[in-house]
């Protein structure tokens, strides 16, 4: 059976071990593994909509960490998505909008400004 092994960073280099705890950094890895095996699959991706919920956009990385700190420790899963120039955070991505819109609902709750993107 074919098979394939990814060396993404090692946990005993300093570096690497920062690297691996972003969570932008492993989307990234991520995504990389996804494309590869469509590729080597020969698959297409499908278009679907998708509404992500958003709670910030910033210029400064920095501001886009501590956002999603605060949001992690609220109980939210973000992610931080470089796009156009800026960091934006993002708590969730649903093909659905009313799903997107009952996180977004629990994020306004939770003191956050949160938007719905449809993409």
């Amino acid at each position: 059976m074919p098979a394939l092994l990814t060396e993404n960073g090692f946990i005993d280099n300093a570096n690497d071990a920062a690297k691996l705890k972003n969570t932008s950094f492993l989307t990234t890895i991520a995504r990389g593994h996804a494309n590869g095996v469509a590729r080597a699959f020969n698959l297409t991706k499908k278009t679907t909509a998708l509404y992500r919920v958003q709670i910030g956009a910033f210029s400064n990385k920095t501001n886009a960490d501590n956002l999603a700190a605060e949001a992690k420790a609220k109980g939210f899963d973000a992610i931080i998505v470089l796009r156009d120039g800026l960091y934006k955070v993002q708590i969730g991505a649903f093909a659905s909008k009313e799903n997107a819109d009952a996180l977004a609902t629990k994020a306004r709750n939770a003191e956050f400004n949160a938007i719905v993107i449809y993409q």
